[in-house]
């Protein structure tokens, strides 16, 4: 009997160790979910901290521009970023990012008279998960990272451009409101204004008296650009100061950037909006077999389905584009103007379904004469963004007003072919 109990005890054993090893194997997961997954959700986070960076500093070189060229300019920023996809662990949610315009108003005087100028901010929050990092501030022209909340140092990533070497003083004045949070990208239209000038102002009598609203009160930057005898004056109950300038007129120069709109006047009134929303519905702006007056493609096969479903960015419809039987699918869009004057050019796509047999959906832009402007590339579901090469960039630069995006199919059998876009776009950086 007492050898019969004792091999009963024997068979526990390997019970036990199977226990031992599911332990095991709960703690490594433990830890790989408390160490490894914070520590690459944050490298991912630094990337797209670094990318933003770049972004904004684009930004800030975009609004000098539009001031000083007088032309339209678009810039793109990617707010937020997702993190990688995982077999192994829970990802937070997406870092979500935050841009926003703040405003301020820049004061004008003779010594009897006064003009207030809205004006604005810039503000980029980051909604990261792992690391702590500030905002980025643009204001009069300066660009840089905000730490002082977390008991760090302000970091200047561009320079103060309003006073030049000679002394003259150029204000560009930000202008219109604008907020926008999420993962994805965002595009910021700047519009230039040629009737806020100096014609504007007080009638001089000697020098203007100058006060611009600044966030970098106690960081001694003025300071450091302009002397120590520079008059910086406090605001009771706001956190930005008022930094105080003598101008000589002809050495005063003043103009206006908007967002999205048209810079405002002095008086706070908009002179005019821009554009009327690109409406691709109209049949001057897509074409297939058999509907729309667009100029490209010039043999399209297919059809659309709703095409003002691409209008806007996350509706509930879809533009389905479809061909069945043998022929393939083509057919195509012609794009609004976009900025010749951009570094970079980028297609974004957010693709809801692709439904084709033996090959694949892709797209290419070309002008009006039918010249490939790009290299045909593929389609993929979701939201994903294309990039070009620098022939292809300068292609696009240089028919900035004359593009069509051409999609297709190539496949090898018969069948329905469906794509169902939720919206695209030709961003240029």
């Amino acid at each position: 009997m007492r050898q019969g109990f004792v091999g009963n005890n024997r068979a526990v054993a390997p019970v036990i160790g199977f226990i031992f090893v599911i332990g095991f194997l709960v703690l490594l997961l433990a830890v790989y979910q408390a160490q490894v997954v914070p520590q690459q959700n944050a490298e991912t986070e630094f990337e797209h901290h670094e990318d933003i960076r770049y972004e904004l500093r684009s930004l800030h070189h975009a609004i000098t521009d539009v001031s000083q060229k007088q032309s339209p300019r678009f810039q793109s920023l990617n707010l937020g970023t997702d993190y990688r996809a995982r077999t192994l662990g829970i990802n937070p949610p997406p870092a979500a990012g935050t841009i926003r315009t703040e405003q301020h108003n820049i004061s004008i005087s003779n010594g009897s008279s006064t003009e207030d100028i809205p004006t604005r901010f810039i503000e980029y929050q980051p909604g990261y998960n792992e690391l702590d990092i500030g905002s980025t501030w643009y204001e009069n022209s300066v660009l840089y990272l905000d730490e002082r909340d977390r008991g760090n140092d302000l970091v200047v990533i561009e320079d103060q451009q309003i006073v030049d070497d000679t002394g003259n003083l150029t204000i560009v004045a930000l202008q219109n409101e604008f907020q926008e949070t999420g993962t994805g990208r965002v595009t910021l239209e700047l519009y230039p204004s040629n009737d806020l000038n100096n014609v504007s102002l007080p009638d001089p009598n000697g020098n203007y008296s100058v006060k611009i609203p600044t966030r970098l009160n106690g960081t001694g930057y003025w300071e450091r650009q302009f002397g120590d005898g520079v008059d910086i004056d406090p605001v009771a109950g706001e956190d930005h100061d008022l930094l105080n300038l003598s101008v000589a007129p002809e050495a005063l120069e003043l103009s206006s950037v908007g967002i999205q709109l048209e810079p405002t006047g002095i008086d706070g009134s908009v002179e005019e909006e821009s554009e009327e929303e690109y409406d691709y519905a109209e049949e001057t702006y897509h074409r297939d077999d058999n509907s729309g007056d667009a100029v490209q493609p010039v043999n399209p096969s297919g059809d659309i389905e709703n095409p003002s479903a691409v209008n806007e960015e996350g509706g509930d419809t879809a533009t389905a584009i479809s061909s069945g039987g043998q022929e393939d699918l083509n057919v195509g869009f012609a794009l609004p103007p976009t900025d010749e004057s951009a570094e970079t050019y980028t297609m974004r796509f957010i693709i809801e379904r692709i439904q084709v047999g033996g090959g694949d959906f892709g797209f290419s832009l070309v002008n009006s004469d039918g010249e490939v402007l790009t290299e045909r590339q593929v389609l993929e579901e979701g939201d994903n963004t294309y990039s070009f090469d620098d022939d292809e960039e300068q292609a696009i630069s240089n028919n900035y007003d004359d593009l069509y995006l051409i999609l297709d199919s190539e496949t090898n059998g018969s069948g329905n072919r469906e794509l169902a876009i939720d919206y695209f776009e030709l961003l240029a950086g």
